[in-house]
């Protein structure tokens, strides 16, 4: 997808909201005490969000550019939950055109169940994602690289072990790796920087853009250093690839 000049923004966007815990990385979810005070077993539609990218087209339009939109960080956008009202917001996704949309998902088992009819060789403004922790939850990746879509990433988050060396069996078809630390919660389980390093080398040896998001136990901001430099988060790397 061409680049499109003008102001780029971001933002999120819940057609839905509330989760349930599904493997090792959400032990510590900081969502859960944060925004929803207590565990959520499963999603409910928001009432009053549905027509804010209707806003965001039409602001991207008048200023001749493009806007990243984060799609159900308060949830995921895969979660079963969800089915009754995902072709709806797939209809909103594939209608506002100078939006990109980001989504990731540790449910991704259920991505090609989950598309729109007319997915295709995918919506051009659509980035997918797959979140895991370890090792155990490579396959997560699989089910991503194994649908057509404009762009695909990797969330690392938390990483609770060395992804190193074996992902780079899993990096075909990924063009953004991104790891990241528990964010601040008092038990926040530890991230060894060299497992970073590691990550990042490794998207350096095969041309994947690398992201650092942040170290564990810390308040959360876009970019952390790692060994004195800062790396470009998703949305800016995304408009770097003309999404």
């Amino acid at each position: 997808m061409g680049k499109i000049k003008g102001r780029y923004q971001s933002d999120n966007w819940n057609p839905w909201e509330g989760c349930r815990k599904c493997s090792e990385a959400c032990k510590h979810c900081f969502l859960f005490p944060r925004l929803f005070g207590r565990d959520m077993d499963g999603a409910r539609r928001c009432k009053t969000t549905w027509d804010k990218p209707w806003g965001w087209q039409k602001a991207a339009v008048a200023a001749g550019g493009r806007k990243t939109v984060g799609l159900c960080f308060c949830s995921d956008f895969l979660i079963e939950e969800a089915d009754p009202w995902r072709q709806e917001a797939w209809a909103t996704i594939r209608d506002t055109p100078n939006l990109t949309w980001m989504f990731c998902s540790k449910r991704t088992k259920r991505l090609a169940d989950c598309l729109p009819s007319d997915w295709g060789k995918g919506y051009p403004n659509v980035a997918i994602g797959a979140s895991f922790e370890n090792k155990k939850h490579f396959d997560r990746i699989g089910y991503i690289q194994a649908v057509p879509a404009a762009f695909r990433f990797l969330d690392i988050c938390p990483c609770l072990e060395n992804p190193a060396p074996e992902l780079a069996d899993h990096l075909d078809g990924i063009g953004l790796v991104s790891v990241s630390g528990e964010r601040s919660t008092p038990d926040f389980r530890p991230l060894d920087l060299q497992w970073v390093r590691n990550v990042r080398d490794l998207c350096a040896s095969r041309g994947i853009a690398f992201r650092f998001g942040h170290g564990a136990g810390r308040e959360y901001h876009p970019s952390d250093l790692l060994d004195g430099k800062t790396y470009p988060g998703e949305v800016e790397f995304l408009k770097e690839v003309g999404m």
